[in-house]
């Protein structure tokens, strides 16, 4: 048995990352900066498809239609790195545009058909 179905967010939610970069040249832990993302204005719109087959459950999104190159239509990221206390470099375009990027990838690479997850079922 098989189900597709469309699927679309475009709401207000909004994702706070928080982690820390550490250098380790010319010692280990040599520096330690504080990443935080913000990740905001998230739309998303995909065709899901669920297959029930016996034991398992498998789960991926098909190929967006063309004009679209991913299931991401949008989302905005802002970083901060360093600490509040002291100095804060704010919207490193850069680094925004990378993280973007791999997401998009990320998402599209591990969720669209032909990759897919499977879910056992006991």
């Amino acid at each position: 048995m098989q189900l597709m179905a469309k699927v679309e967010y475009h709401g207000d939610m909004m994702l706070v990352l928080k982690t820390e970069l550490q250098l380790n040249y010319p010692a280990s832990q040599f520096v330690s900066l504080p990443v935080t993302l913000h990740i905001t204005n998230i739309q998303f719109s995909a065709v899901a498809v669920v297959a029930y087959l016996k034991d398992r459950i498998n789960f991926c999104f098909m190929e967006p239609d063309l004009p679209r190159t991913s299931l991401l239509d949008s989302f905005a990221i802002r970083t901060e790195i360093g600490d509040a206390g002291h100095h804060v470099l704010k919207n490193v375009e850069k680094l925004e545009s990378f993280i973007t990027e791999q997401l998009r990838k990320a998402i599209d690479d591990e969720f669209v058909f032909p990759s897919y997850h499977s879910f056992e079922l006991d």
